[in-house]
């Protein structure tokens, strides 16, 4: 090995890189790939969250012979890390070559660069950091610090003379950094860093980006990208379409972007796409500002903060008995419904929204200011999914998380299948009561027609008030020889449910309280001397 100074290679470099082309990569970018990270040995920690770094993290280790290697494409390597009293002596190497050996020890804390190397020939080369485990004495630990690298190339990608070149790039470092194998074509990128490390074996076609950062390390096709780091990182996958700032662009922890792998997927909207969490989503769709999906499959329409979806007509759902195979009548009914529990509900859209990945800084700084607070309606999921496992009731209106990111949700239209499934035993039950009432009218009917009394001398009349919610008066007349009197008040099942004794003759009366009974419908007889006089209905309100 051997001892070097290094920043006073910058007094060398030649004046050309002060408009040199460059790009930055920080040391949460992570794989095996051109400008990504691996990361060997024991402790590591890497892309931890810190603010005072680059991007808010930082990679570090404090075991010895532990490394990180970076592979670039370029002609010169900056290292940027920090200097600090509990870090140690590393090793650092190009391509193999002896060692340098940096002390990264500092009495004062300092975020530096630490390394220049601006003098490589242009192509791929391979830099190597290595923790000694060994110190400077005044340091209280060894630590190996990562932060970021800078690669400079100055001249513009390589064309291969014998490929079809359809490409058209604008901007800077826009589809630059190719290298060896099959070059892309047919794309089109418009701004700084638009398809930038486009390039390899698997290069990217048929892309479209406009956009500062848009189809960034990207080996996709078939994609297009319109706005601000819309498809930002995007490294695998195709067929994706983003339209917006931030568009199918995602972070790991709410701040740092991880990279997408997803096919097939669509977002139309600031920072709309997918949430938190696996970016291997496919066949998603996500429309409007800050919409987010959670699981494959999805279609997402509107944030939070929208109160409004419709449209001139109903939402329509593929229902052609010609596709439709094992139809059974094995619907969840009365039953269902009776054990569900509705109530009324707020949504914390803050919460909800840190749920999804949100960054705070964009919902302090955007989302906030559209908060709206609304009284919801509705079940709680979780509730109907239970009930649903617990009884084995036939029902599929819970869409259950499809992995830790993902919420529950309800389909609120599928209760209409259950609901009319209850209305209908309702009928029948209401069509057996019609039919106990019919049949008892039929006796009362049959017992008036008795003539052992003399209808001008017994009389029942209608209960006033009716309806009634306190109480009511049931009159009659009852001629001077009755030997028994009686008022009975049935339900409409023909169940008993009250009996007065009449004791006056002549113009004669009963009172009914309301908290005797519940609210509904009844039935109530004068019973003479064993016999229906006559019978007539009165309805309790609450």
């Amino acid at each position: 090995m051997k001892n070097a100074i290094l920043l006073p290679v910058i007094l060398f470099c030649n004046l050309s890189f002060a408009t040199a082309q460059s790009i930055v990569v920080d040391d949460a970018v992570k794989g095996s790939g051109l400008h990504q990270h691996t990361y060997v040995g024991k402790r590591w920690i890497y892309g931890a969250i810190t603010n005072d770094f680059y991007n808010s993290t930082h990679s570090a280790s404090t075991s010895a012979d532990a490394y990180l290697t970076f592979t670039f494409y370029g002609r010169g390597i900056e290292w940027y890390t920090e200097r600090k009293n509990t870090h140690g002596i590393v090793a650092l190497s190009i391509d193999g070559n002896p060692e340098s050996i940096i002390d990264l020890y500092s009495s004062t804390e300092q975020h530096t660069v630490v390394y220049i190397n601006l003098s490589l020939s242009l192509g791929t080369h391979t830099i190597k950091i290595r923790a000694t485990g060994t110190k400077n004495p005044a340091a209280t630990n060894k630590y190996l610090i990562h932060d970021y690298f800078r690669v400079y190339q100055n001249v513009p990608p390589a064309i291969n003379p014998s490929s079809d070149n359809t490409n058209t790039f604008a901007g800077t470092n826009s589809g630059a950094f190719p290298v060896a194998g099959t070059p892309p074509f047919n794309n089109t990128g418009l701004g700084y860093q638009t398809l930038m490390n486009n390039s390899g074996m698997a290069a990217g076609k048929r892309n479209t980006a406009v956009g500062s950062g848009t189809l960034v390390n990207s080996v996709m096709s078939d994609n297009t990208a319109i706005g601000f780091q819309a498809l930002g990182q995007a490294l695998s996958g195709g067929g994706n379409t983003a339209v917006g700032a931030l568009a199918l662009h995602t972070f790991g922890d709410g701040r740092n972007p991880l990279s997408m792998h997803g096919n097939f997927n669509t977002a139309i909207g600031y920072f709309s796409g997918p949430a938190i969490g696996d970016q291997s989503f496919t066949n998603t769709t996500s429309l409007g500002a800050e919409t987010r999906v959670t699981a494959s499959n999805q279609v997402r329409i509107g944030n939070t903060n929208v109160t409004s979806i419709g449209g001139q007509v109903s939402w329509s759902t593929l229902s052609d008995g010609r596709f439709k195979r094992d139809v059974r009548e094995d619907i969840s009914g009365l039953e269902f419904i009776n054990n569900l529990r509705p109530v009324s509900y707020n949504i914390d859209n803050t919460a909800f929204r840190r749920f999804l990945g949100v960054p705070d800084s964009l919902i302090d700084s955007k989302a906030s200011d559209r908060e709206t607070h609304i009284r919801h309606t509705g079940f709680v999921a979780q509730e109907v999914d239970k009930l649903v496992k617990k009884s084995g009731y036939v029902f599929n209106g819970v869409d259950p998380p499809k992995n830790k990111n993902d919420p529950y949700t309800i389909r609120y239209a599928e209760f209409v299948v259950p609901l009319v499934k209850a209305v209908q035993e309702m009928s029948v039950k209401l069509d057996d009561q019609q039919q106990q009432i019919t049949e008892l009218l039929a006796q009362i009917a049959e017992k008036e027609n008795d003539g052992s009394k003399s209808k001008t001398e017994l009389m029942l009349f209608q209960n006033n008030p009716n309806p009634f919610s306190v109480d009511t008066e049931i009159k009659m007349t009852l001629p001077e020889t009755t030997a028994s009197a009686r008022v009975i008040v049935y339900n409409l099942e023909g169940k008993q449910l009250k009996e007065v004794t009449v004791k006056e003759r002549g113009s004669a009366s009963v009172k009914i309280v309301a908290n005797e009974l519940g609210a509904g419908m009844y039935i109530y007889a004068l019973i003479v001397d064993s016999k229906v006089v006559d019978t007539k209905r009165m309805i309790l309100t609450k």
